[in-house]
């Protein structure tokens, strides 16, 4: 199996269990005389099978970002983590530049205090794009990485 298909079966696995989770709160409990939709009992055998192959896969999957070699030379581990960082350095930059008051088109009188940006507006936004695309990047590495890692 491949790296990326771990990947994918670790995702579905965490949406089914996700409903699981759902339909055994839904049918935990019912009127008396009336039966569940479905049966709690078997539900939780089934999240007992789920959270096994759950833990398989992750273990699989850290072993491999552990140990497994990126085209670049660079451990998964190091580049997901370094992807992980950029993505949240851009998010961070671009609320900042969300709040930038400015409005070319507002209307504002000699009585209004002006407000004054306290950072360079456009290097951080030079800044943002650049974790960006430093992020994508990365994430190609990773992505074909992970379609050449047999596990």
């Amino acid at each position: 199996m491949k790296l990326a298909e771990a990947l994918s079966e670790r995702s579905a696995l965490k949406d089914r269990m996700s409903m699981l989770s759902k339909r055994l709160q839904e049918n935990a409990f019912v009127y008396e005389g009336d039966d569940p939709l479905d049966d709690p009992k078997e539900m939780l055998k089934e999240l007992e099978m789920l959270t096994k192959r759950n833990e398989e896969l992750v273990s699989s999957i850290n072993m491999a970002n552990a140990t497994t070699k990126a085209s670049n030379g660079e451990v998964l581990a190091v580049l997901l983590a370094r992807r992980d960082s950029l993505i949240t350095k851009s998010q961070v930059l671009s609320k900042l530049l969300e709040s930038n008051p400015h409005d070319p088109y507002s209307s504002r009188t000699k009585d209004t205090v002006r407000r004054v940006p306290m950072v360079d507006m456009r290097a951080v936004r030079l800044e943002m794009e650049e974790a960006s695309k430093k992020a994508r990047e990365i994430d190609a590495l990773i992505q074909a990485t992970n379609w050449n890692t047999e596990i």
